[in-house]
């Protein structure tokens, strides 16, 4: 399938899957954001089963309690992958998207046999390995990709699936201590092609470095936020 074709998939798949599973807003607790945190893992304890949707098997799968730092499901279909982050939440303000094992899935796929991906050493290794992509000495994966937000809106029990590849420029903010920051139920969205994301990724993830030790790796070859070269290997 094409990229056009795995976003709409991710999509209509998730939405499927809150079909199947209606959430349930848990409201015992006096704190929002606690309701908010059972509504999630209530649902995600409900999502296990595999189905079929338009003919071909979707299988879903949770990660380990210690690792849901990256995503809190995926599912395969068609051959493709689809991380998923899940949140419910009045929606009022915005989420953070740290950690570097979805930069590195998103950037250079790097998938196992079993759909899973290793956390990079540190930043600095990983900076260095994008300024290896972005000159060229290190091919680039073509696989299909992006990270798929599942967004639950407690005041009127909406859903919306957002692909953060997908998310506006300025809709995307960065932040020093949690790398990324965006509201899954309000950020405008824009078509990319799967270089065109990889390009935009990195140019966010070199803007949240300007204030991080890493930033001298890409400073030292030339690279600013403004002038980060389209992708050729």
């Amino acid at each position: 399938m094409n990229r056009d074709q795995y976003l709409e998939h991710g999509r209509l798949i998730c939405k499927k899957l809150v079909n199947n599973h209606p959430i349930k807003m848990v409201t015992s607790h006096h704190e929002g954001r606690k309701n908010a945190e059972e509504t999630e893992k209530k649902w995600l304890q409900k999502i296990k089963k595999n189905f079929i949707f338009k003919d071909k098997q979707v299988k879903v799968s949770i990660p380990k309690k210690n690792d849901r730092f990256w995503l809190d499901f995926s599912f395969t279909y068609d051959g493709e992958f689809f991380p998923v982050n899940f949140k419910s939440g009045a929606g009022r303000t915005a989420d953070n998207i740290s950690g570097l094992k979805y930069l590195r899935y998103m950037i250079f796929y790097d998938l196992d046999s079993n759909h899973d991906i290793k956390q990079p050493a540190s930043h600095l290794d990983f900076s260095k390995r994008v300024v290896l992509l972005l000159k060229g000495e290190e091919p680039f994966d073509e696989h299909n990709r992006d990270y798929f937000c599942l967004s639950h809106c407690t005041d009127d029990d909406s859903i919306r699936v957002l692909p953060i590849g997908c998310v506006n420029d300025s809709d995307l903010k960065t932040n020093p201590s949690n790398l990324f920051q965006v509201n899954f139920h309000s950020a405008r969205t824009t078509n990319r092609t799967l270089r065109e994301m990889v390009h935009f990724v990195i140019s966010k993830y070199v803007e949240y470095q300007k204030k991080k030790s890493a930033y001298h790796v890409f400073k030292e070859e030339g690279f600013s936020v403004k002038s980060i070269p389209q992708i050729t290997g």
